[in-house]
């Protein structure tokens, strides 16, 4: 007898087991389509379906491993990119059909994209494997054999292997559609649609003209004469002050002139305000939103793609069918796989390379650069003459291909993350070392944070906890679950209540998001804040507008999850003792190395205990929230300097790239300046740099 695991209930997976033969006790599923629940009762009415579908009820902290601990970090960083480089190294650097567009980009670029595409593709049903083999062991507690029926695609044969390594036997089962590019065709068909309602939006505005190769610009270019350096907006405050979270902290210690920055808005869950505009109009920063749901401001002028666009549009377009149906002349048949990719990746080229051009963006700086569109994006800027440049923004310590970097150059904290860049395979021409790049809001806040500590003081408390939490979530694949933050927040609080010497300062990640996610918790924390010894540090319409180190100076002791650690980083930095918190049991993480039970708790029960022994004697436990450790490598510098070496290093850009130079010169320039000042072991050449 076997039991089954399904990863989608459909009546083509049902009728797979049925004509199977396969003996079976149980059936799991994790996905399931419409119908599927009723045509499985249908067939057991018949007769022809031994056992009733379950659902497999899980949440992807769940998973453990022979020792007990999470294997998440091994699954994201180690085997999905394993089984990525395997099929990337066998059929995507040998694919015919992708080799001919090495005439016109980087061919090591097209593979990095479509890595990334095909880690988003194998994400979930990897981690279904290991779901699989964790439920029979764990939940069902049955000697029986496991069988995982999964639908028959492309990449199948390189699961199948991956899967019987777990002692799993593979089945597969062919489905009437292919569900993967359903997905392709569906987001065609938005693409399209979106193209419609925003031409017949900009009719009013664009007047008739003959469509040429490239020479007409939209009416809604910010600029075609002086270069620009773009920046992609991204939620955090608008803010030209050293205390609060700002988007332009890279600028705000340079000698770049403020009205050579544009600043653009794509995400239409963050589109421009009018206070946004009316900050940008106050400092002549230039702003630009890419369609209509990106701005509710109308002095925020909205983007429409114009001839350059359409004429690299249908030319890329043409060449890739053309390919395509060449690949099958020569009988060597394509997959739709690499034909509805590929357009995508030439659609993206072509409506970026129109907006850097009509533009004249020649730098571009976004954090978001490890993003599969960003690969076509920065291509098309390089074709421009630009220099795309991006940083690291959170410590995660994560080497996993969704991670990985397409840019010209990445500002990193340290030589801590560079395994991270390599393991990835990062197609980068220079990593920067800067130091903690917002570390020199830490000195700016300490005033603000010392007064309101001593509020606290005042109340009585004697010892004070800084939290900081992780966006919480509801969906069983995600890895921080409003459930475990729940939990977290009503312990901390309960405990604070309890005891009359104790303050709390709570720094939730993205306030909106917990409010919705978990509504019970603001009617929590306010009960806490009557108490007047919690404070909730929540301001903010998407992040919070205050840094991490403003709450961290509060206390005598912050708390942060293991997961991410960036609020670890940043309190460490600031001079306050601070612990993890890894409720997901990953103890793989090399931090555990270094001091379980004084920097690291699997538990908050333990912690808790351990916070009441150093209150009682400190001497008693010497490493107690002592990170020094860890923190080693990850900034060299540590002297409130990381945005001031940023700003001067895109400054050098500009004025190189202002004076004609090309853009392999002006990174020359920037690389040879920053050596000096700053030191050359702080430049790492990966050696990716190329032209198209």
């Amino acid at each position: 007898m076997s039991n089954i695991y399904i990863d989608r209930l459909s009546l083509f997976s049902l009728l797979s087991i049925i004509c199977s033969g396969t003996r079976y006790s149980h059936i799991f599923y994790f996905n399931t389509t419409t119908k599927a629940g009723t045509i499985a009762k249908i067939f057991r009415m018949l007769g022809v379906l031994k056992s009733e579908p379950q659902l497999v009820d899980f949440h992807i902290t769940d998973l453990r491993d022979e020792k007990g601990e999470s294997p998440l970090l091994k699954i994201m960083g180690i085997d999905i990119n394993n089984i990525c480089y395997e099929i990337s190294d066998r059929e995507f650097a040998n694919n015919i059909f992708l080799k001919k567009f090495s005439l016109y980009f980087d061919f090591r670029k097209i593979l990095l994209f479509f890595e990334k595409i095909l880690y988003d593709e194998i994400y979930d049903i990897v981690f279904f494997i290991n779901i699989t083999k964790w439920h029979a062991e764990n939940r069902i507690n049955s000697d029986e054999s496991v069988v995982l029926f999964l639908k028959k695609g492309q990449w199948v044969s390189y699961l199948s292997h991956y899967i019987t390594g777990l002692n799993i036997k593979p089945v597969e089962y062919v489905a009437g559609i292919d569900l993967s590019l359903s997905r392709y065709f569906s987001h065609a068909k938005n693409i399209v649609l979106s193209k419609i309602r925003s031409r017949l939006n900009a009719a009013r505005r664009n007047s008739s003209k003959d469509e040429e190769k490239g020479e007409d610009i939209p009416p809604q270019v910010i600029n075609n004469k002086t270069p620009l350096i773009g920046a992609w907006y991204t939620g955090k405050t608008v803010t030209f002050g050293l205390k609060k979270r700002s988007d332009f902290f890279w600028l705000l210690k340079s000698k770049i002139p403020y009205e050579q920055v544009l600043l653009y808005f794509s995400r239409t869950d963050m589109p421009a305000t009018e206070k946004i505009s009316e900050s940008l109009d106050k400092e002549q920063i230039r702003s630009i939103a890419m369609s209509n749901m990106a701005t509710n401001s109308m002095r925020v002028p909205v983007w429409s793609s114009g001839n350059k666009y359409q004429y690299l549009r249908r030319k890329f377009v043409v060449q890739v069918l053309k390919n395509y149906i060449l690949c099958a002349f020569n009988r060597k048949l394509v997959s739709l796989f690499y034909l509805t990719n590929m357009v995508y990746f030439v659609l993206k080229y072509s409506y970026w390379y129109d907006f850097f051009s009509s533009n004249n963006i020649k730098i571009h700086v976004s954090p978001g650069d490890h993003l599969k569109v960003c690969v076509p994006k920065n291509l098309a800027l390089q074709k421009c003459g630009g220099v795309s440049v991006s940083y690291q923004y959170s410590n995660g310590m994560n080497s996993s291909i969704f991670h990985s970097y397409g840019c010209d150059i990445v500002f990193s904290f340290g030589s801590a993350y560079r395994w991270t860049w390599e393991h990835s395979r990062s197609q980068v021409a220079n990593f920067i070392y800067c130091g903690y790049i917002t570390d020199y809001a830490f000195s700016k806040v300490r005033e603000d944070s010392l007064k309101t500590r001593q509020r606290l003081l005042d109340k009585g408390v004697k010892f004070i906890i800084c939290y900081f939490d992780e966006s919480p979530s509801s969906c069983r694949m995600d890895v921080v679950s409003s459930k475990m933050v729940a939990e977290t927040y009503e312990y901390l609080i309960r405990t604070m209540l309890e005891d009359e010497t104790l303050g709390l300062v709570l720094k939730p990640s993205r306030p909106g998001n917990l409010y919705d996610e978990i509504p019970a918790i603001k009617d929590m924390i306010e009960k806490a804040n009557e108490s007047g010894r919690c404070i909730c540090i929540d301001e903010g319409s998407y992040h919070t507008d205050h840094y991490p180190t403003e709450a961290a100076q509060i206390a005598d002791l912050s708390v942060c999850l293991l997961y991410g650690g960036t609020t670890a980083l940043e309190s460490h930095l600031s001079g306050v003792r601070t612990v993890f918190l890894d409720l997901e049991k990953l103890n793989s993480d090399p931090v555990y190395n270094l001091g379980c039970g004084e920097i690291v708790f699997d538990n908050i029960d333990d912690l808790s205990c351990a916070i009441r022994q150093f209150r009682d004697d400190p001497e008693s436990v010497p490493g107690f929230g002592d990170l020094s450790a860890w923190a080693e490598d990850k900034d060299p510098f540590k002297d409130g300097k990381a945005s001031l070496r940023i700003g001067q290093y895109i400054n050098w850009l500009f004025v190189k790239i202002g004076e004609g130079k090309k853009r392999e010169e002006a990174i020359e320039f920037a690389n040879q300046k920053y050596a000096e000042i700053w030191g050359r072991e702080n430049i790492v050449d990966f050696n990716c740099t190329s032209t198209v």
